[in-house]
């Protein structure tokens, strides 16, 4: 068999139950004689999908009302990501596909630590497939943002982050909303160890919004800030 007589393709796809579009993404790679090695640079082309009532078709581009997250197909060059994490610290926008005026899956809070899954250049420019923090329904959790959009994360950013902090078990909570009535509220142990939102601070305590639509407050010093890597 001739070297590079034999393709590999794997793929994934995300579903907008509100936009009714299905985006998919589809990467080849040439492989050497023996099946497994890759050969050259991997190929990845998207395809955004409509729902006509009965089945999904391609979303067809107009000329006269032309629209980014319309774009049928996009190439796009994974690249090996040198950092697993990445630091946003501005309100930014998750999008369903690599490119400006994507259609947003939803937002991404200030001062967020994300997870790197891929790394792309489309373009020339730097576009990170990553996960984030959600504390209601886990959907929409995964997208694409820009490199540039974000920072490393590094020793000096610890304690700017607010999504995720984890306070462990058996800490002295108060569960009620607002800061002045925790003089009226009994402290209670925190059951299990539990991941949120830092989104106050006052007085030596913090607010934290947790899964589920929980709220409570606690004593500041028993927040735990996640490490960066030396």
């Amino acid at each position: 068999m001739l070297s590079g007589a034999y393709y590999k393709k794997v793929g994934s796809y995300q579903f907008d139950a509100e936009g009714k579009r299905l985006y998919a993404w589809e990467t080849t790679c040439q492989l050497e004689r023996d099946g497994v090695t890759p050969k050259g640079e991997f190929k990845t082309t998207a395809t955004v999908y409509s729902f006509n009532g009965q089945k999904f078709i391609i979303d067809k581009v107009t000329t006269k009302e032309k629209t980014t997250d319309e774009i049928p197909y996009l190439g796009m060059l994974y690249v090996e990501p040198e950092y697993q994490v990445r630091f946003v610290e501005n309100e930014l926008d998750l999008l369903f596909l690599p490119y400006d005026n994507a259609r947003v899956q939803r937002k991404i809070m200030p001062n967020t630590l994300v997870q790197v899954n891929d790394l792309v250049k489309v373009e020339d420019e730097c576009w990170l497939y990553v996960t984030v923090p959600v504390y209601d329904t886990p959907m929409n959790m995964k997208g694409w943002i820009k490199e540039s959009d974000t920072v490393p994360f590094t020793k000096d950013k610890e304690r700017k982050v607010q999504s995720d902090v984890t306070i462990k078990a058996g800490t002295l909570i108060y569960e009620v909303r607002d800061f002045a009535d925790i003089s009226e509220d009994l402290a209670q142990e925190l059951l299990s160890d539990t991941r949120g939102r830092l989104i106050e601070k006052r007085e030596g305590y913090a607010k934290i919004s947790a899964p589920g639509g929980r709220e409570f407050w606690l004593e500041e010093e028993y927040i735990i800030f996640p490490r960066a890597q030396q």
